[in-house]
């Protein structure tokens, strides 16, 4: 796909994922949101959201994942914190845990993709811009996140 998926607001495609047999990419958009989109065949695509899921803050929808049969977005937001949000069937979306984590210093995940699955446990490495700490988080139950590490 080429051109943004024919929005010019459209940057920095993420990786790719594959998630219940369907191609996902997420990209970056300063002006509505982060987008994701679908395709089925890898050529012909279509949106799922275009619009950061509501909130326009989510700047970055390129941190994709597949964690135990569902697909998360990980959000850029350096307004609120970065934004976690999962799905068991790629088009109804809940949030899991509080903007930035619990801290609205939290903006990204690192690298957008700051993530592994270490022991059946999903892992975040988030961080900021202007900032050489670091915190690693690591899912626990109740879909909730507790930092594990901090690292200057």
């Amino acid at each position: 796909m080429t051109g943004g998926f024919d929005d010019s607001g459209n940057g920095n495609a993420g990786m790719p994922v594959v998630f219940g047999g369907k191609l996902y990419v997420g990209t970056e958009n300063w002006s509505t949101g982060g987008q994701l989109w679908v395709s089925q065949n890898g050529t012909q695509w279509t949106p799922v959201f275009q619009n950061g899921l509501g909130h326009p803050n989510n700047l970055s929808a390129n941190g994709l994942l597949v964690y135990r049969e569902r697909l998360y977005v990980l959000f850029y937001n350096d307004e609120t914190g970065l934004e976690v949000w999962r799905s068991s069937d790629g088009q109804a979306w809940l949030q899991i845990g509080p903007d930035g984590l619990g801290d609205s210093g939290n903006p990204m995940v690192s690298g957008f993709a700051g993530s592994a699955v270490f022991k059946d446990r999903l892992y975040l490495g988030t961080g900021k811009w202007d900032d050489k700490l670091g915190k690693v988080w690591r899912l626990v139950e109740k879909s909730t996140y507790l930092p594990l590490t901090v690292r200057q």
